[in-house]
């Protein structure tokens, strides 16, 4: 009994930053310029580096002041969570997305975006989320996207 009292203890850190929130949790990258690390601190060897601002990311666990994430191309590492915000953003998965006056295929169509387009995620309705792109907005279909959870 001891030893599993004494493995609970252990594992809160890991898990504390989820408290708050229901999975998945998606967060966004706060700087352009992000190092992904082996493990959860400075002593572990960079594996990967982003300068894409606002990259939606999967949290996957935390660590103390560390996060574990995976990002759309399926890479995963820890980052340090001060680069890491709650904004939603999201990427578009498909080689065009169309963009739409309305959360309906048969809306004026506003926009094609290609493949790899982070947009802010503004609001959600059925199966359509109200993207925002370089001051543009209107709706994609939700499976033209990775990296939000609507709510």
């Amino acid at each position: 009994m001891h030893k599993i009292a004494r493995l609970i203890v252990l594992c809160l850190p890991y898990f504390g930053c989820l408290a708050d929130d229901k999975p998945p949790i998606y967060l966004s990258m706060l700087s352009k310029s992000v190092n992904m690390r082996s493990g959860p601190g400075k002593q572990y060897p960079i594996i990967w580096h982003y300068n894409i601002l606002r990259l939606p990311v999967l949290v996957l666990a935390c660590f103390n002041d560390w996060v574990k994430i995976r990002d759309y191309g399926k890479t995963e590492g820890w980052v340090h969570k001060s680069l890491l915000g709650k904004k939603k953003t999201a990427i578009t998965v498909l080689k065009i997305s169309m963009m739409h006056k309305s959360p309906n295929a048969d809306s004026v169509l506003i926009a094609k975006l290609e493949q790899n387009v982070i947009c802010e995620v503004v609001s959600t309705k059925d199966n359509w989320v109200k993207i925002s792109v370089s001051g543009l907005k209107g709706w994609v279909a939700a499976y033209s996207l990775w990296g939000y959870r609507s709510d």
